[in-house]
């Protein structure tokens, strides 16, 4: 979470995403911002809140994310999973990677939502498609487990032998029969 406050904090308001407008309002909402980003690095998680309330509004996935993050972990506010959840689709919808990938994690896990594995895979994907480097390791880590990858899980061979597999079929005597 630190992380990502200093993530905002070093972005800059240039953005060409939803929220900024005009050069005064892009001077506030930057400065509010910067306000509330020290506030949560002060730890001082109430007022950081209703700053980050305030510039959600404005529909700028990343501002809707850290909201969405203090919602799910009740930093500032008691904890809402289905708020984050909200908050999280909005700013992922906007194809924003880190919303795309709190929102795979929240399927995957069933955090305010029921379990969604081929959902959470596909919002992992999306994530990963647009440079979430957290994503595309999760993302190989269930390949390799073979969830939601029939074709891993068809590497196994589980097939039984040929006289149960079709009782009657004619089975060559040089295959030695095993009973």
């Amino acid at each position: 979470l630190c992380l990502l406050a200093s993530q905002v904090a070093t972005a800059t308001a240039q953005d060409s995403g939803p929220g900024f407008s005009s050069p005064a309002e892009t001077a506030e909402l930057t400065a509010l911002e910067e306000s509330a980003t020290r506030a949560y690095q002060q730890r001082q998680y109430s007022e950081s809140f209703q700053a980050y309330s305030a510039l959600s509004e404005t529909g700028n996935p990343r501002f809707q994310t850290i909201l969405g993050i203090m919602y799910r972990y009740g930093e500032g506010t008691a904890l809402n999973p289905a708020e984050a959840f909200l908050l999280f689709s909005q700013a992922a919808d906007q194809d924003y990677p880190p919303a795309q990938y709190a929102l795979a994690e929240m399927l995957l896990k069933g955090e305010g939502v029921d379990t969604d594995l081929d959902e959470g895979i596909a919002w992992l994907k999306k994530a990963s498609a647009n440079g979430h480097t957290r994503a595309g390791e999760k993302l190989r880590e269930y390949q390799l487990q073979g969830v939601n990858n029939p074709a891993l899980s068809r590497n196994w061979d589980l097939r039984l032998p040929n006289e149960f597999r079709m009782p009657g079929a004619l089975i060559s005597s040089a295959v030695p029969r095993y009973r």
